[in-house]
């Protein structure tokens, strides 16, 4: 399911241009006047070039799932 933040990269990143590093994404969408949600999310992307949105849109979900806690499980 898409989240809020996910249609504001969308907008952010509109205009791109295709394949692009990341630090390409965050000087576009700093200069789309991204807030500061969007240019964090993006900055924790590693450092790669990104073929399209859904490629970005992917990276970010593994950064996510790679970040959060684990989960504790009780024996």
């Amino acid at each position: 399911m898409r989240d809020f933040a996910q249609d504001r990269i969308d907008a952010a990143l509109t205009g791109m241009v295709f394949p692009c590093e990341r630090q390409a994404l965050i000087r576009h969408a700093a200069a789309q006047g991204a807030d500061d949600e969007v240019l964090g999310r993006l900055s924790v992307l590693p450092e790669n070039t990104y073929a399209d949105l859904a490629d970005i849109h992917a990276a970010l979900e593994r950064t996510t799932h790679d970040s959060a806690p684990a989960r504790r499980t009780e024996v």
